[in-house]
C-alpha cells in the first residue's frame, strides 16, 4: 500500500506529529508519504537483527506481534551507492514485505536511483530486477521520485512517481537556495510485469494545479499534485487527485476514463487514502463537526454503495489520524489501537479479527503509537501495519518513531 518517501515530506511529518492540522484530506496524503523518508544513510553494511518485543506473548493468544526492522540500509550493499533507511513499501502477492528504496551515489549525493528489497530470512536484502535497472537508466535525467507502489491482484506491480523540476536531493542540499525553483511537473503511473520484466506507463490524464503559495512555500505546483491511486482486482485504477478535477476510475491498460465518482460518496470529507478491492473502493470520512468516522464504500462503476460506521472519533482541530484501512478481494480491513477488524462492502459493521488486549500486543495499543498505514494482508491471515510514535523525534531517531509490525496467527507458518 502506501508509503513513504523522500526529503520534501520530512518537515511535514514533524508538524503532523506535533498536532499541526493540514487542510482536509491532505493530512493523510502527507503523512502516508512520510513514513520512510530520507532520514539518513548507512555507513558500514552489517546484519540487522530483528527487534525483540519488550513483553512476552501470553499463552493462548491467537495472534503474535513481531517488529520488522525499519532500517533496510545495513543489508543493502551496492557498489558506489549508499541506501536511505527505508523507502516506499508494499506487500507482494505471496505476503512478503517489499520496499523500493533510494540509493545515493557516494561520489555525487545529488544523483540517485532505486533498488528493490525484500524481507526474507529475517533481514532486508536486495532483489535484482532487470526491469528496475532499465527503468533507472530510462529515467536518469527526468528527476522522477517514487511516491507510492502496490501490487494488484493480477500480480502486477503498480508504481506512481512524481516528476520534479530538479533532483529532490539537490533541493534538500540547500533548501533556501532552491525554494523558488523546485516544483512538481507531473505524475506518472506505471504497471510492471516482474515476470516478463516489462514496464508500461498507464496514460492517465494530467491535471494542472492552480498556482498558489503552498505550505512548503513552493509557488509552482504543476501536475496533479497530491494524487492518490489504488488498483481494483481486475487491474483498473482509481485516481483521486488533489484538486479533484480528474477523479475517476480508469483503465489500467489504455488510461481511458471508465466512470466518474458519485457526488453522494462524500469525497470532500475523505480522511485517508482510498483502497480498492474486487469491484469496489473504500475510504474513511470524518464529520467535521462531531469528528465521527465511517468507512464509505463505492462500486467500481463509481456509484455510492454503503457506509460502515466506525466506533472512533477524530479530534479534527488537532488533526488526529484515526484507524487505517486496506482492501483485498472482497474484504475491507481496518486497524486501530484496539486491534484489526474486517468487513465486506455490504456489511453494517466491522468484526474483530485481532484483539490487541486478548492477544497481548505491545505496539498496537501502546500510548503514543498510532496506525499510520495498513500495508496489506498476507496469504495466511497475517497482516502488516505501519505505526508511528508521535512522542518520538522522527528527524533524530526514525527507528524509534516508526515501527513496521507483522501480525500472524500462532498456528501459521509465515514470514521466516
Amino acid at each position: 500500500m502506501k508509503a513513504f518517501s523522500s526529503g520534501i515530506v520530512k518537515e511535514r511529518i514533524v508538524s503532523v506529529m506535533r498536532g499541526k492540522r493540514m487542510s482536509g484530506m491532505v493530512t493523510v496524503l502527507v503523512t502516508a508519504a512520510v513514513v520512510l523518508c530520507s532520514c539518513g544513510v548507512a555507513s558500514e553494511p552489517e546484519s540487522t537483527p530483528v527487534p525483540k518485543l519488550p513483553v512476552e506473548q501470553q499463552a493462548g493468544a491467537v495472534y503474535a506481534e513481531r517488529a520488522i526492522p525499519y532500517d533496510a540500509s545495513p543489508n543493502i550493499q551496492i557498489e558506489g551507492y549508499l541506501a536511505a533507511q527505508g523507502g516506499v513499501m508494499a506487500i507482494t502477492p505471496d505476503g512478503t514485505p517489499m520496499m523500493i528504496v533510494e540509493l545515493y551515489d557516494k561520489s555525487d549525493e545529488i544523483k540517485y536511483k532505486y533498488a528493490k528489497v525484500l524481507y526474507e530470512g529475517s533481514v532486508w536484502s536486495v532483489k535484482e530486477e532487470a526491469w528496475l535497472e532499465k527503468w533507472n537508466e530510462d529515467t536518469a535525467g527526468k528527476n522522477y521520485m517514487v511516491e507510492d507502489c502496490q501490487y494488484g491482484e493480477d500480480g502486477k506491480l503498480y508504481m506512481m512517481c512524481t516528476e520534479e523540476s530538479m533532483p529532490h536531493t539537490k533541493f534538500w542540499s540547500d533548501r533556501e537556495k532552491y525554494l523558488e525553483d523546485y516544483y512538481t511537473i507531473g505524475v506518472h503511473l506505471f504497471r510492471i510485469d516482474e515476470k516478463e520484466n516489462t514496464v508500461m506507463e498507464i496514460p492517465v490524464p494530467k491535471e494542472r494545479a492552480e498556482e498558489e503559495e503552498g505550505e512548503e512555500g513552493l509557488s509552482k505546483m504543476g501536475g496533479f499534485v497530491g494524487c492518490d491511486f489504488s488498483v481494483f482486482a481486475d487491474g483498473n485504477v482509481l485516481i483521486l487527485s488533489y484538486q479533484g478535477k480528474i477523479n475517476g476510475i480508469y483503465s489500467g491498460v489504455t488510461g481511458e476514463k471508465l466512470a466518474d465518482i458519485d457526488p453522494e460518496a462524500g469525497l470532500g470529507n475523505r480522511w485517508a487514502d482510498p483502497v480498492a478491492g474486487d469491484g469496489f473502493f473504500a475510504f474513511t470520512t470524518v464529520d467535521q463537526q462531531s469528528g465521527k468516522m465511517e468507512v464509505r464504500v463505492v462500486g467500481e462503476d463509481g456509484k455510492y454503495m454503503n457506509a460502515i460506521p466506525v466506533d472512533f472519533k477524530v479530534d479534527v482541530e488537532e488533526g488526529g489520524m484515526g484507524p487505517a484501512i486496506c482492501a483485498k478481494e472482497n474484504a475491507i480491513m481496518m486497524a486501530s489501537g484496539e486491534g484489526i477488524f474486517e468487513a465486506e462492502p455490504e456489511d453494517s459493521a466491522f468484526t474483530s479479527v485481532v484483539n490487541a488486549e486478548k492477544d497481548n500486543l505491545y505496539y498496537l495499543p501502546s500510548d503514543g503509537y498510532f496506525v499510520m498505514d495498513f500495508i496489506g494482508k498476507g496469504e495466511q491471515d497475517d497482516y502488516l501495519l505501519y505505526l508511528c510514535n508521535d512522542e518520538a523525534d522522527a528527524g533524530a531517531d526514525a527507528s524509534k518513531a516508526f515501527k513496521i509490525c507483522h501480525y500472524a496467527r500462532n498456528d501459521a507458518t509465515v514470514i521466516k
